[in-house]
């Protein structure tokens, strides 16, 4: 009889544990609530010959994969959460009270690996240029920053995380450098700070309805626009929603919290795709005038239908980096919005808006003294090259982001302040032309700057290119090199 009853024992293990396995073939899990992209299928013969790492790939498609998981997940996270109060999904922290919290943001909440001085310089100076360029076409520019729910509400982190959470703030010395550079920024920290109410969602990372209206009031008095301001609007309480994190969490058993819905009948309409997520929508209202052009990520979801209310048409564009040039010669917007939430900051320092390059103003291309010598790039689009006992790297081909342009690249491994400017003399044919280029932080450093230069505009089969770096009021040569055409983007 024992031993019957251990063999049985023993099948019953054995089952439970081929379960997953075996249940993949009826069912496989192939969506994920976690906010992750799931593994592939890894292939045994790559076009490089075997797989090296084939056993280490099968095994992250089975944890991505096997047969109830999101059921496993569900009741893993309920004994964590429930028991422990921690999270057993990486990109969610189990506060106090039901608060959960969005992972990402505990850098900014801890104030570590944040932007140094020359990574916020970076971001700023690369905004300003984006700003001048949508003023030159004659728009009105605004940028906002959404919070971190952690730092409007972090009374609810888990006790370890409050009593290490950093005593200075990066967005302090963003918000600072943003003035400095003379940004139209929309400062939604203060906005939400001076309301004594909590505007976000307990089990999401965004804010909730009302807090949306507020952001949507603050950046349309920044546009000194008149506006619904949904003061009057009718609201009611309702117990519907079911945030992101919620999710994340509890796949199967996620429970709605409260919101605001506001009673009221959009006057709008769609043209095309009408999901919010999607990366690129357009609205059109026949009762209101003027256009806007914004730039957002999930924080502007519930903007949409408020902006598209108070505009006649509207144009949301959601990838990176912002294709604006394109956007801004197809549609002519009057106004452009620039929203992004605080944890992305550093995308305006490696990811700068694709546009042509602003001329620099007053300065004489002519006047400026050349680098030491001129490399040629032989092979493929890079050459290295070196001057004044500075080494830089010059890059050019065609742009990812946008095929019209090409990006011209490099790094200034030693800047003279962090305020540097730098500045990239193109010689096509017998004219100069002296650019003033993105200043680029990335896991290299902040060293890094990028150049968009319009192909169309391009006459000559060979480039001569210069980095120019600014010191003091001296504007120093790094490097040259010349660049053939014809064979840049083979």
């Amino acid at each position: 009889m024992k031993k019957t009853c251990k063999i049985v024992y023993v099948v019953v293990c054995l089952l439970i544990m081929l379960l997953p396995f075996v249940g993949m073939i009826f069912f496989q899990t192939d969506e994920t609530t976690e906010n992750k992209t799931l593994a592939e299928m890894p292939r045994l013969q790559t076009e490089e010959g075997l797989n090296k790492e084939y056993l280490s790939q099968l095994g992250a498609y089975f944890e991505d994969h096997f047969a109830f998981r999101t059921y496993m997940v569900d009741a893993d996270s309920k004994i964590q959460a429930g028991i422990f109060k921690v999270s057993n999904v990486d990109s969610v922290i189990v506060g106090t009270d039901g608060w959960l919290y969005y992972a990402s943001t505990l850098d900014n909440y801890l104030s570590k690996n944040g932007l140094r001085e020359r990574g916020i310089f970076n971001a700023v100076h690369n905004i300003k240029l984006m700003q001048q360029y949508v003023e030159q076409q004659g728009a009105e520019f605004v940028l906002t920053i959404a919070p971190n729910k952690n730092s409007l509400y972090g009374e609810n982190m888990p006790y370890y995380y409050q009593y290490n959470a950093g005593e200075t703030e990066n967005i302090l010395d963003v918000t600072k450098e943003l003035e400095k550079q003379q940004i139209n920024y929309v400062d939604l920290f203060e906005a939400f700070k001076a309301r004594g109410d909590i505007l976000y969602l307990k089990r999401d990372s965004h804010w909730n309805n009302e807090g949306a209206v507020l952001a949507y009031n603050t950046i349309m008095d920044a546009f000194d626009l008149p506006h619904e301001r949904y003061e009057t609007v009718d609201a009611v309480r309702t117990k519907e929603y079911i945030g992101d994190l919620n999710r994340m969490l509890y796949p199967i058993s996620s429970k709605p919290e409260w919101n605001i819905t506001y009673q009221y009948e959009n006057s709008f309409s769609y043209i095309g795709d009408d999901d919010v997520e999607a990366g690129w929508l357009k609205t059109e209202n026949t009762e209101q005038e003027g256009s806007l052009l914004m730039f957002r990520d999930s924080f502007g979801n519930t903007l949409i239908p408020l902006m598209s209310n108070a505009f006649g048409k509207c144009y949301y564009a959601k990838t990176v980096p912002y294709n604006i040039s394109s956007y801004m010669d197809e549609y002519q917007p009057d106004r452009v919005v620039v929203e992004k939430v605080e944890r992305n900051i550093e995308e305006f320092a490696s990811m700068p808006a694709v546009f042509q390059g602003p001329e620099a103003d007053g300065i004489n291309p002519n006047e400026l003294a050349d680098a030491d010598g001129t490399e040629e790039a032989v092979a493929g689009d890079k050459t290295a090259c070196t001057a004044a006992d500075k080494s830089s790297e010059i890059t050019v081909k065609v742009a990812d982001a946008n095929l019209s342009f090409l990006a011209i690249s490099g790094r200034i491994e030693e800047l003279p302040e962090s305020d540097s400017l730098v500045y990239i003399k193109v010689q096509d044919g017998k004219e100069s032309f002296l650019y003033e280029a993105f200043t680029i932080s990335d896991e290299n450093g902040d060293g890094g700057w990028l150049l968009y230069l319009d192909r169309g505009k391009i006459t000559a089969d060979k480039l001569d290119i210069t980095v120019y770096v600014t010191d003091k009021n001296n504007i120093l040569p790094i490097c040259s090199a010349e660049f053939n055409m014809k064979t840049v983007g083979e």
